[in-house]
């Protein structure tokens, strides 16, 4: 008998099977996809030529020592800094974002002048301690205990009343950009970082979504060398080393309580013993598998606000105003605040963006 499977080879379910199995338990992963890594794997999509999957920056993961923990350089993990991490092309002149405060100030400045400059530099400064906080909460286990912690760190670390914090968090992003900045290229970038996570910024609770920019001037993000699949590549290789197993290609199609514990039936129809099961797949697929169709009929899941589409071209895209950076980071391809809330508008609708 396995003492734990674990549903779901991407990157978070890696990440507790190479814990566990560096505890001591035997662990096996089962995979439905020939693949590992879900979102953070890179595949060749073109002969010759691999793309990722999802994002191609990591920015959370580094903001913990997971890489260090688990020693994931000895098997080939290596990563290289964006800088800067963002730009904002614009043809009255583009915004650079560097890890380095001063440095994106000076940007700012230069394209939106001192005063939006200024206000970024404060924005961070508030916004900062909401961030540590927030990446605090989510190295700890999430026990009430735990939450309570960050939550009161939280309030120790605001400069106002903690009526004040509520009030602020509770607003929409757009509202406390607004309030802040007077350029629309700023205020446009702005929000467009707060609305990656899903809600748009004109939704109540957005706020401190948008000042979770306050974080790449924390620590740089990051590039695994040879792709965003390279970190799930090589949690893949720290957890056969500990004595894990991986299997790709045969999913669980079931879970189920067992006399002695668990059994996971895979797509196959193998029936895997275990003591505990994992479940690192969605909720509404983890709800499926456990037999429980009330559940996973009572989640509400909305529709994409946005795809991916990968190109291959014989050159780089090139902008009117150049600016430096512009093809390592990533790229805020908006141009205002009102661009933006139109094109939720035509989401809404159930329309592609007329102008994305």
């Amino acid at each position: 008998m396995t003492d734990v499977v674990v549903v779901g080879a991407g990157h978070n379910g890696l990440v507790a099977a190479c814990y566990l199995a560096g505890a001591g338990f035997d662990v096996t992963v089962v995979e439905r996809d020939t693949v590992i890594g879900g979102a953070v794997s890179t595949v060749e999509r073109w002969p010759g030529v691999r793309v990722d999957r999802g994002s191609s920056i990591h920015v959370m993961v580094r903001h913990t020592d997971l890489v260090e923990d688990l020693r994931l350089a000895e098997f080939g993990l290596e990563y290289d800094d964006v800088e800067p991490w963002a730009v904002l092309p614009h043809p009255d002149g583009g915004l650079r974002f560097s890890a380095d405060i001063d440095e994106t100030c000076t940007s700012i400045e230069a394209a939106c002048g001192p005063a939006d400059a200024a206000a970024y530099r404060s924005f961070v400064a508030d916004w900062g301690p909401a961030t540590k906080a927030f990446l605090e909460a989510g190295s700890r286990p999430p026990s009430a205990a735990n939450l309570g912690r960050a939550a009161w760190s939280l309030g120790r670390r605001y400069p106002g009343s903690r009526a004040d914090m509520i009030r602020t968090y509770m607003r929409p992003a757009e509202a406390v950009i607004a309030d802040r900045f007077t350029d629309p290229r700023l205020r446009a970038m702005i929000g467009w970082w707060a609305a990656q996570s899903g809600p748009p910024p004109h939704a109540l609770g957005t706020a401190p979504i948008a000042g979770t920019t306050a974080m790449f001037h924390e620590a740089k993000a990051g590039r695994p060398r040879g792709g965003s699949g390279r970190l799930s590549e090589a949690l893949a290789a720290r957890l056969t080393a500990a004595g894990g197993t991986i299997r790709t290609g045969d999913g669980a199609a079931s879970i189920r309580a067992a006399r002695d514990g668990c059994e996971v039936t895979t797509i196959s129809g193998e029936v895997l013993c275990c003591r505990a099961v994992v479940s690192a797949c969605h909720v509404v697929e983890t709800a499926r598998l456990v037999g429980d169709s009330e559940a996973a009929a009572a989640v509400r899941i909305g529709h994409g606000i946005g795809m991916a589409v990968r190109f291959l071209t014989d050159a780089l895209p090139s902008y009117s105003v150049p600016i430096s950076g512009a093809h390592t980071s990533m790229q805020m391809l908006v141009h205002s605040p009102e661009q933006l809330r139109a094109a939720y508008g035509d989401f809404l609708r159930g329309e592609p963006a007329a102008d994305p």
